[in-house]
């Protein structure tokens, strides 16, 4: 019993506070209803934005503008090799996916992170107005500006994803 006590409280278990959703994206004419069926509502649309701090030792810091999760990143293996290990994190990662990209998210990618905050708070806001569904999403990523001192560079990534959201009309009982 001493022994798994101990065995077990020297194990260190890195789980990074992971949140995700998807919503089905549609083409109108994916739809195949008549106008009868459906509703479109008016556009809605979502941003984040992610910035990036770059040290001259190679350490690469990554923080949302809202400050609901960062993380630092620090290299391993060779210098050319870009592998990096996750060295502190806070927070929750919040990643949304449309039907068409369901995947993994690269914590390397800041255009990654920033793409898949805005589509989960995309999809949390078609939830919360009762959409079935979006059509014709709309995705745009933007290098916002850089900032540098001595020893680091700032780059900060803003993703803007809109959409059409959908609701389908009730039929029967």
């Amino acid at each position: 019993m001493v022994a798994i006590v101990t065995m077990t409280s020297c194990a260190s278990v890195n789980v990074i506070p992971f949140a995700k959703n998807s919503v089905n994206s549609v083409t109108l004419k994916e739809l195949n209803l008549t106008n009868a069926d459906y509703t479109i509502l008016n556009t809605i649309s979502e941003s984040a934005v992610v910035a990036v701090t770059y040290f001259s030792n190679n350490l690469i810091e990554v923080r949302d503008a809202e400050n609901t999760f960062s993380y630092t990143l620090t290299p391993i293996g060779k210098k050319d090799e870009g592998r990096y290990q996750l060295q502190k994190q806070e927070g929750v990662i919040r990643a949304g996916f449309l039907s068409n990209d369901y995947g993994r998210v690269d914590m390397t990618s800041p255009e990654d992170m920033a793409r898949t905050l805005a589509v989960y708070r995309l999809i949390n806001t078609s939830q919360s107005i009762g959409a079935d569904g979006l059509v014709e999403p709309v995705i745009s990523t933007n290098i916002e500006g850089t900032s540098g001192s001595m020893g680091k560079m700032t780059v900060t990534y803003k993703t803007t994803v809109s959409a059409k959201p959908v609701k389908l009309k009730v039929t029967g009982k």
